[in-house]
């Protein structure tokens, strides 16, 4: 995930004496799982998604975990009346699609006879519980609802007593933190539910999916004192909302990218926005949140088969449905296994097939209460201190500028003032106009490619300590 690069490089360095099952922890409610002397579970970044309008609040969250599937434990404070349904990746990746900031190098537009940026446009973004009971834990605490969802298994509960929660929690193999008891405590005082959920039995890491919860009116808080369990000395937090309007920190500072200091490292093929980037979110004592995009007319048509683009990029909607079957069905088996009806019925019974549009209702949900061509789609980020966490949960407000955000951006200049992008190959080790023969180059940045940088420099730190040592034997 973009933002938090430098834990790339330590867990490089890690691996060695780590090790960890499959994913690592992501998640927006706390982490409470059981503490095992052989494995580590650090949380290190969170993505969310967050939808409201005058109906409805969405929260989605996309849960990774590292640790054995029967340890994961995930507790989030819920306004009363919320359900839990089951989510899919595709919509987050269809956001990072939508949103990721698309980084354009400079175009020399070698042998033209004047430089210029563009050449013909810009490049765009294509990407089990035990049995839950009120006397299972303290009697005054109710049992709400209890359901599989999915891979999991879940039960939202409520209590006026914090510690009477504390003892159903550790009863259901919860464990609390004595450093969170306060958070809980501030909750349960502000009359919350809480939402439990853990993997259902046979159920690995692998299974794992997003998770959306739908509570009803209209809230702009979001739970972040829950994310401070099991985190490390500071998280970090990519936040998509959507909403008429755009939206940004009511009680944390903003700030928006400065393309005018763009370099573009002409030996990596890269630029240096994540540095930048990550400079701006470390302003306000590390708790700035960076806009990195933001568009009202970015939703599109809420059907499989419609394509929408806007400013040369495919909307939302299409970059989400492309992803799935825009129709078919999968027949049911009868007891002959002939698939020409239902069990003991002798009739055809054809239901939707899961990977279907039919089963992709992400957005539909996202836009409950909304008109879909006056919604927003904004993207925030911010690597947050753990103390930070502390202070408060997040409350959002609309941006006193209602003005769109792009996520595309140039570089101007080179990071060499003395290179030349349009001379020889010997001259420059490179060339960026094909030896000068002309025409214009314009190099999109991978995304990843600053973090793949970082981690080949440790793995290089690495190589070279293991040769010293041995040279030395």
């Amino acid at each position: 995930m973009r933002g938090v690069l430098v834990h790339a490089t330590i867990a490089v360095l890690a691996a060695a004496s780590v090790v960890v099952v499959s994913r690592s922890a992501r998640a927006c409610g706390g982490c409470f799982h059981q503490p095992a002397p052989t494995q580590v579970t650090v949380v290190t970044g969170h993505r969310m998604a967050f939808s409201v309008s005058p109906q409805q609040t969405v929260l989605w969250d996309q849960i990774e975990y590292s640790g054995d599937p029967q340890d994961f434990a995930w507790v989030l404070p819920v306004m009363a009346g919320a359900q839990v349904q089951l989510s899919h990746d595709q919509f987050f990746a269809a956001l990072d699609a939508l949103t990721d900031p698309v980084i354009t190098g400079p175009d020399p537009q070698c042998g033209s006879g004047s430089p210029g940026i563009g050449c013909g446009g810009s490049s765009s973004s294509n990407a089990g519980l035990a049995p839950a009971a009120n006397g299972g834990g303290g009697s005054s605490v109710q049992v709400i609802s209890q359901s599989v969802v999915g891979p999991y298994d879940t039960v939202t509960v409520h209590s006026t007593d914090p510690n009477a929660l504390y003892d159903w929690l550790a009863a259901n193999s919860y464990a609390v933190p004595t450093s969170m008891r306060p958070v809980i405590d501030a909750y349960v005082a502000g009359g919350f539910d809480f939402l439990a959920l853990r993997l259902a039995p046979g159920q690995g890491v692998q299974a794992m999916q997003p998770v959306r919860v739908v509570s009803p009116g209209a809230s702009l808080t979001l739970p972040l004192r829950m994310v401070a369990a099991g985190v490390g000395a500071q998280v970090g937090v990519t936040l998509y909302v959507i909403g008429e309007g755009r939206y940004e920190a009511q009680n944390f500072p903003n700030a928006t990218f400065d393309d005018s200091k763009l370099v573009w490292l002409h030996a990596q093929s890269i630029s240096n926005y994540e540095p930048l980037a990550e400079s701006i979110m470390q302003g306000g004592g590390g708790r700035t949140w960076l806009t990195e995009f933001s568009s009202g007319n970015a939703i599109g048509t809420l059907d499989c088969g419609g394509q929408t683009n806007f400013g040369g990029t495919q909307a939302l909607a299409s970059l989400y449905f492309s992803q799935c079957q825009c129709t078919g069905t999968v027949p049911v088996l009868d007891e002959a296994g002939t698939g020409d009806g239902a069990a003991g019925d002798g009739g055809d019974s054809d239901v939707p097939d899961p990977t279907s549009c039919q089963s992709y209702d992400d957005l539909a949900v996202a836009l409950t209460g909304m008109e879909p061509s006056s919604a927003w789609v904004t993207r925030l980020r911010a690597i947050l201190p753990s103390n930070a966490l502390s202070e408060g949960d997040l409350l959002l407000q609309a941006s006193a500028s209602q003005t769109a955000v792009s996520n595309q951006h140039t570089a101007l200049v080179y990071d060499d003032p003395a290179y030349d992008p349009c001379g020889s190959s010997a001259a420059n080790g490179a060339s960026a106009g094909g030896g000068g023969g002309g025409g214009c180059t314009t190099v999109r940045e991978d995304p990843m490619a600053w973090s793949r940088w970082l981690v080949a420099g440790a793995l290089g730190l690495a190589g070279a300590a293991l040769a010293r040592r041995r040279r030395g034997r």
